[in-house]
């Protein structure tokens, strides 16, 4: 399980969106808030497209389309999005009851315009804006894509209370690097895990050559008398 970068989408993220795959996997590991639909989606996947506006461990905020099957998360495309459609996704989150809340005549109303104004999906279509800019048809998505994520990034999120200074120390790092102060605790408790484990084997390896090297002696057929 993982995410699946197809070599025709790699090859635009890079040239015409400036995008590495790095990021992406940045945003989804930064993220922690819902996803968006868009109703007018046609053919739509089951689920449906979701989509998000994430954050690198930079700070540069990216559009991220993507759908999440068989076990991975597939990408549709990535790109830093245009103002009005950073707007659409913050709308949304900001007030998804009163976002998801219809009432029976607009469902009508909705439904008869979504037949006449469906929109075929593509990365292109997420791409020009004509999917994920119209605040009236973004939807909060009501499944969990979350764990679905986290199980094809191999993610677990966890809760620990930490010591009010060491989060301002990280804040103030954070700033310094370039970096918001969760990721840069990410990088610095994966280095110091990869040291640990280094310094482990290390001391295994030598145990086990000590080892080696007594029954390598015990072995040995001891000296003919001489005399």
């Amino acid at each position: 399980m993982s995410l699946i970068v197809p070599p025709r989408i790699r090859q635009k993220l890079e040239a015409k969106h400036n995008v590495t795959r790095a990021e992406v996997e940045q945003c989804f590991m930064n993220h922690d808030g819902p996803y968006l639909t868009d109703e007018r989606e046609a053919h739509a996947t089951d689920p449906p497209t979701p989509w998000f506006i994430g954050e690198t461990d930079t700070g540069r905020r990216l559009k991220v389309v993507f759908v999440p099957e068989h076990g991975n998360v597939y990408l549709r495309t990535a790109f830093t999005p245009p103002p009005g459609q950073a707007r659409v996704w913050f709308d949304a989150v900001a007030s998804p009851s009163k976002k998801n809340k219809r009432c029976p005549s607009q469902d009508t109303r909705d439904r008869s315009m979504d037949e006449r104004k469906k929109i075929p999906a593509s990365d292109e279509a997420w791409e020009s804006g004509e999917l994920g800019d119209d605040p009236k048809f973004a939807k909060v998505f009501e499944g969990d894509v979350q764990s679905r994520v986290d199980d094809a990034m191999a993610m677990q999120p966890i809760s620990i209370r930490l010591p009010k200074s060491l989060i301002e120390s990280f804040k103030l790092l954070g700033q310094v690097h370039g970096l918001g102060y969760q990721p840069l605790m990410r990088r610095a408790l994966t280095r110091f895990a990869e040291a640990e484990m280094k310094l482990v084997l290390s001391d295994v390896i030598a145990d086990q050559r000590r080892a080696g090297t007594h029954l390598e002696s015990d072995d040995r057929p001891p000296e003919a008398a001489t005399g």
